[in-house]
């Protein structure tokens, strides 16, 4: 079974409780995770982070976990200005079948 957690508020310090709770929620149900952050509209490297910690919890438990965001999304954003963007893409990917999709 795969679900889908939405963000659509900021990921950012402000924010990063509330979103890690929202994650562990969802984590601690069965089956596959897509997290979306298509209509996030800001990210900080702590909101980056909290994304990373989310596909390693999931890899741990041998689940499948995929990111979306959009290319010209803050996400993308973020990690450009940080010149992390390939770096999290690879994270992402050798997190136990994690994949970053745009």
């Amino acid at each position: 079974m795969s679900r889908t957690l939405e963000f659509s508020e900021p990921l950012t310090l402000r924010t990063v409780e509330e979103a890690h709770t929202r994650l562990l929620e969802a984590l601690a149900e069965p089956g596959d995770l897509t997290i979306d952050c298509a209509a996030v509209a800001e990210v900080d490297l702590c909101g980056a982070q909290l994304l990373v910690s989310a596909a390693k919890t999931a890899a741990a438990e041998n689940r499948g976990v995929r990111l979306t965001w959009p290319s010209s999304g803050a996400l993308q954003r973020t990690l450009s200005r940080a010149g992390l963007v390939e770096a999290f893409e690879r994270l992402l990917a050798n997190a136990g079948g994690a994949e970053a999709a745009r």
